[in-house]
């Protein structure tokens, strides 16, 4: 049965995810990256440097308040995928995407 896999460090959960162009695009080539899970965020985000790597176009920036302050930041529609790790007893399987999210620009920053 396929899994998800992923890890934990300190109080963290890391799982590998691909981060993929916005819907219409039906392109499941995407950028391998790892996401943290934080289950009372409000908001995802992706890094300035994928968000380059993908020519995801910029939405506006908006107001965004940290816990370094407040700032402004750029925002980016893109898609996020999971992908059942491969066994070799296993029937291949297909990237799990999730509907297309706005997200904010991930920076050293702020």
């Amino acid at each position: 049965m396929p899994s998800i896999e992923w890890r934990r460090e300190r109080r963290r959960i890391l799982l590998p995810v691909q981060i993929l162009l916005p819907f219409p695009v039906l392109e499941l080539t995407g950028i391998e990256a790892t996401a943290l899970l934080d289950t009372e965020s409000s908001v995802s985000g992706v890094a300035s440097a994928i968000a380059e790597r993908l020519r995801l176009k910029g939405l506006g920036k908006r107001p965004l308040l940290s816990a370094k302050g407040q700032g402004q930041v750029e925002r980016y529609s893109f898609r996020i995928g999971l992908s059942p790790g491969f066994s070799p007893r296993a029937a291949p399987t297909f990237p799990f995407i999730f509907r297309e999210l706005i997200g904010i620009e991930l920076t050293n920053t702020f």
